[in-house]
Protein backbone atom coordinates (compact mmCIF):
# COMPACT_ATOMS: atom_id res chain seq x y z
CA UNK A 1 0.00 0.00 0.00
CA UNK A 2 1.45 3.25 -0.80
CA UNK A 3 0.65 6.69 0.91
CA UNK A 4 0.85 9.59 -0.71
CA UNK A 5 4.10 11.57 0.68
CA UNK A 6 2.54 15.02 2.39
CA UNK A 7 4.75 17.84 2.98
CA UNK A 8 5.80 16.55 6.81
CA UNK A 9 5.83 19.70 8.59
CA UNK A 10 1.76 20.03 8.18
CA UNK A 11 0.82 16.49 8.89
CA UNK A 12 -1.58 15.67 10.96
CA UNK A 13 -3.19 12.69 9.17
CA UNK A 14 -3.31 11.41 5.90
CA UNK A 15 -6.39 10.10 4.61
CA UNK A 16 -5.96 7.22 1.75
CA UNK A 17 -8.10 4.74 -0.75
CA UNK A 18 -7.01 1.48 -0.71
CA UNK A 19 -8.51 -0.15 -4.29
CA UNK A 20 -8.03 -4.14 -3.07
CA UNK A 21 -8.90 -7.52 -5.68
CA UNK A 22 -8.60 -10.55 -3.83
CA UNK A 23 -8.58 -13.36 -6.56
CA UNK A 24 -8.16 -17.05 -7.08
CA UNK A 25 -4.42 -17.55 -6.79
CA UNK A 26 -3.67 -20.21 -3.70
CA UNK A 27 -4.98 -23.31 -5.25
CA UNK A 28 -5.02 -25.39 -2.26
CA UNK A 29 -7.68 -22.71 -1.12
CA UNK A 30 -10.96 -22.55 -2.23
CA UNK A 31 -11.07 -18.34 -3.27
CA UNK A 32 -13.43 -16.28 -4.57
CA UNK A 33 -12.74 -13.10 -6.79
CA UNK A 34 -13.95 -10.43 -4.76
CA UNK A 35 -12.96 -6.15 -5.23
CA UNK A 36 -13.73 -3.13 -3.45
CA UNK A 37 -12.71 0.06 -2.01
CA UNK A 38 -11.77 1.17 1.49
CA UNK A 39 -11.20 4.61 2.72
CA UNK A 40 -8.42 4.70 5.40
CA UNK A 41 -7.25 7.35 7.47
CA UNK A 42 -3.40 7.66 9.08
CA UNK A 43 -2.97 9.93 12.38
CA UNK A 44 0.55 9.60 13.67
CA UNK A 45 0.76 9.00 17.67
CA UNK A 46 4.45 11.05 18.59
CA UNK A 47 4.68 11.93 22.54
CA UNK A 48 7.16 13.50 20.95
CA UNK A 49 5.79 15.99 18.92
CA UNK A 50 7.71 15.50 15.55
CA UNK A 51 4.01 14.20 13.71
CA UNK A 52 5.58 14.64 10.59
CA UNK A 53 9.12 12.89 10.29
CA UNK A 54 7.91 10.14 12.92
CA UNK A 55 4.95 9.30 10.79
CA UNK A 56 6.82 9.23 7.18
CA UNK A 57 9.70 6.97 8.81
CA UNK A 58 7.26 4.03 10.16
CA UNK A 59 5.50 4.60 6.73
CA UNK A 60 8.86 3.80 4.90
CA UNK A 61 9.67 1.13 7.41
CA UNK A 62 6.22 -0.58 7.33
CA UNK A 63 5.91 -0.39 3.48
CA UNK A 64 9.11 -2.20 2.49
CA UNK A 65 8.30 -5.00 5.79
CA UNK A 66 4.78 -5.72 3.77
CA UNK A 67 6.13 -6.31 -0.01
CA UNK A 68 8.53 -9.23 1.91
CA UNK A 69 5.44 -10.31 3.62
CA UNK A 70 3.58 -10.67 0.89
CA UNK A 71 5.66 -13.79 -0.35
CA UNK A 72 5.99 -15.71 2.78
CA UNK A 73 1.85 -15.48 3.78
CA UNK A 74 1.75 -16.61 -0.02
CA UNK A 75 4.15 -19.18 0.68
CA UNK A 76 2.45 -20.27 4.24
CA UNK A 77 -1.25 -20.98 3.23
CA UNK A 78 -0.14 -23.16 0.34
CA UNK A 79 2.80 -25.34 1.67
CA UNK A 80 0.30 -25.28 4.70
CA UNK A 81 -2.41 -26.74 2.39
CA UNK A 82 -0.39 -29.95 0.94
CA UNK A 83 0.60 -30.28 4.32
CA UNK A 84 -3.02 -31.08 5.32
CA UNK A 85 -3.87 -33.13 2.51
CA UNK A 86 -0.54 -35.16 3.68
CA UNK A 87 -1.92 -35.60 7.09
CA UNK A 88 -5.01 -36.65 5.92
CA UNK A 89 -3.83 -39.25 3.39
CA UNK A 90 -0.87 -40.68 5.47
CA UNK A 91 -2.21 -39.91 9.47
CA UNK A 92 -5.90 -39.83 9.23
CA UNK A 93 -6.21 -40.33 12.84
CA UNK A 94 -4.09 -36.96 13.45
CA UNK A 95 -6.46 -35.53 10.93
CA UNK A 96 -9.45 -35.93 13.33
CA UNK A 97 -7.83 -34.22 16.36
CA UNK A 98 -7.68 -30.53 15.99
CA UNK A 99 -3.74 -30.42 15.06
CA UNK A 100 -2.21 -26.83 14.14
CA UNK A 101 1.32 -26.25 14.33
CA UNK A 102 3.15 -22.88 15.74
CA UNK A 103 6.36 -21.69 16.77
CA UNK A 104 8.36 -21.48 20.33
CA UNK A 105 11.28 -19.19 19.80
CA UNK A 106 11.87 -20.18 16.36
CA UNK A 107 11.09 -23.64 16.37
CA UNK A 108 8.46 -25.47 15.24
CA UNK A 109 6.18 -27.17 17.94
CA UNK A 110 2.98 -29.23 17.33
CA UNK A 111 -0.34 -28.23 19.25
CA UNK A 112 -3.13 -30.22 19.33
CA UNK A 113 -4.91 -30.69 23.12
CA UNK A 114 -5.71 -34.40 21.92
CA UNK A 115 -2.21 -35.21 20.29
CA UNK A 116 -0.11 -37.86 21.86
CA UNK A 117 3.39 -37.06 22.23
CA UNK A 118 3.93 -39.36 19.08
CA UNK A 119 1.34 -37.81 17.49
CA UNK A 120 3.49 -34.43 17.98
CA UNK A 121 6.76 -35.78 17.03
CA UNK A 122 5.10 -37.11 13.62
CA UNK A 123 3.73 -33.57 13.08
CA UNK A 124 6.70 -31.92 13.54
CA UNK A 125 9.04 -33.94 11.50
CA UNK A 126 6.46 -33.40 8.74
CA UNK A 127 6.58 -29.93 9.51
CA UNK A 128 10.24 -30.00 9.11
CA UNK A 129 10.98 -31.91 6.19
CA UNK A 130 9.11 -29.18 4.29
CA UNK A 131 11.43 -26.61 4.78
CA UNK A 132 9.14 -23.93 2.39
CA UNK A 133 6.58 -24.22 4.71
CA UNK A 134 8.76 -23.76 7.93
CA UNK A 135 10.67 -21.28 6.76
CA UNK A 136 7.70 -19.15 5.62
CA UNK A 137 5.96 -19.74 8.93
CA UNK A 138 9.30 -18.40 10.90
CA UNK A 139 9.85 -15.23 8.04
CA UNK A 140 6.49 -14.45 8.11
CA UNK A 141 6.46 -13.99 12.26
CA UNK A 142 9.40 -12.33 12.00
CA UNK A 143 8.24 -9.59 9.45
CA UNK A 144 4.98 -9.43 11.39
CA UNK A 145 7.06 -8.47 14.42
CA UNK A 146 9.13 -5.95 12.36
CA UNK A 147 5.69 -4.43 11.23
CA UNK A 148 4.26 -4.01 14.42
CA UNK A 149 6.62 -3.60 17.17
CA UNK A 150 6.65 -0.31 18.10
CA UNK A 151 10.73 0.81 17.55
CA UNK A 152 12.52 4.55 16.91
CA UNK A 153 12.29 3.42 12.87
CA UNK A 154 8.87 2.31 13.57
CA UNK A 155 6.88 4.96 15.71
CA UNK A 156 3.65 4.69 17.30
CA UNK A 157 0.95 5.93 15.35
CA UNK A 158 -2.60 5.80 15.67
CA UNK A 159 -4.85 4.24 12.57
CA UNK A 160 -8.21 3.12 11.46
CA UNK A 161 -7.61 -1.16 11.53
CA UNK A 162 -9.07 -3.15 8.55
CA UNK A 163 -10.71 -5.46 10.32
CA UNK A 164 -12.68 -3.54 13.45
CA UNK A 165 -13.12 -0.62 11.30
CA UNK A 166 -12.27 1.46 14.30
CA UNK A 167 -9.09 3.84 15.72
CA UNK A 168 -6.71 1.63 17.16
CA UNK A 169 -2.92 2.67 19.12
CA UNK A 170 -0.05 0.80 17.16
CA UNK A 171 1.99 0.92 20.41
CA UNK A 172 2.90 -2.76 20.52
CA UNK A 173 6.18 -4.40 22.47
CA UNK A 174 7.01 -8.19 23.01
CA UNK A 175 5.75 -8.66 20.16
CA UNK A 176 7.72 -12.01 18.73
CA UNK A 177 6.70 -13.64 22.41
CA UNK A 178 2.85 -12.54 21.80
CA UNK A 179 2.77 -13.91 18.39
CA UNK A 180 4.65 -17.16 18.86
CA UNK A 181 2.93 -18.23 21.90
CA UNK A 182 -0.65 -17.08 20.80
CA UNK A 183 -0.96 -18.41 16.91
CA UNK A 184 -1.54 -21.55 15.57
CA UNK A 185 -0.85 -21.33 11.87
CA UNK A 186 -3.82 -23.64 10.57
CA UNK A 187 -6.18 -21.41 12.85
CA UNK A 188 -5.14 -18.30 11.90
CA UNK A 189 -4.95 -18.70 8.27
CA UNK A 190 -8.11 -20.07 8.61
CA UNK A 191 -9.57 -16.93 10.68
CA UNK A 192 -7.64 -14.59 8.32
CA UNK A 193 -9.54 -15.90 5.72
CA UNK A 194 -13.16 -15.57 7.05
CA UNK A 195 -12.32 -12.45 8.81
CA UNK A 196 -13.98 -9.86 7.16
CA UNK A 197 -17.22 -11.43 7.43
CA UNK A 198 -17.56 -7.83 9.87
CA UNK A 199 -20.58 -6.38 8.88
CA UNK A 200 -19.21 -4.79 5.72
CA UNK A 201 -21.68 -6.57 3.73
CA UNK A 202 -19.00 -8.90 2.03
CA UNK A 203 -16.89 -11.83 2.98
CA UNK A 204 -13.77 -11.64 1.59
CA UNK A 205 -10.99 -15.02 1.02
CA UNK A 206 -7.84 -14.59 0.10
CA UNK A 207 -5.07 -14.74 -0.90
CA UNK A 208 -5.12 -11.34 1.30
CA UNK A 209 -1.59 -9.26 1.07
CA UNK A 210 0.33 -8.71 4.31
CA UNK A 211 -0.73 -5.47 5.72
CA UNK A 212 -4.15 -6.80 5.65
CA UNK A 213 -3.16 -10.08 7.88
CA UNK A 214 -0.84 -7.30 10.05
CA UNK A 215 -4.06 -5.81 10.86
CA UNK A 216 -6.18 -8.79 11.52
CA UNK A 217 -2.82 -9.63 14.04
CA UNK A 218 -3.14 -5.96 15.83
CA UNK A 219 -6.59 -6.37 16.45
CA UNK A 220 -6.78 -9.95 17.23
CA UNK A 221 -4.13 -11.10 19.29
CA UNK A 222 -1.63 -7.84 20.03
CA UNK A 223 -5.04 -5.13 21.41
CA UNK A 224 -7.62 -8.08 21.45
CA UNK A 225 -9.75 -5.86 24.06
CA UNK A 226 -9.28 -2.42 22.37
Amino acid sequence: MQIPMTNPSALTSVSHTVKWNQGAGVDELKTTNVSGTSSVTYTPYTPNGDVGSDYLTGMGHRSSISNLADESLTALTKQLGRLERAVQRERPDIADKGWDFGLKDGTVVAIGDDLSADDKAWLEERINDNSKLANAASAYISLATNYLETTKTNPAYISVNFLTGNELKYNFHDTKKTLESSIGFRAFTRDLYTAYDTGHGEVTTGPFSAYISFDFLAARVLAPNT
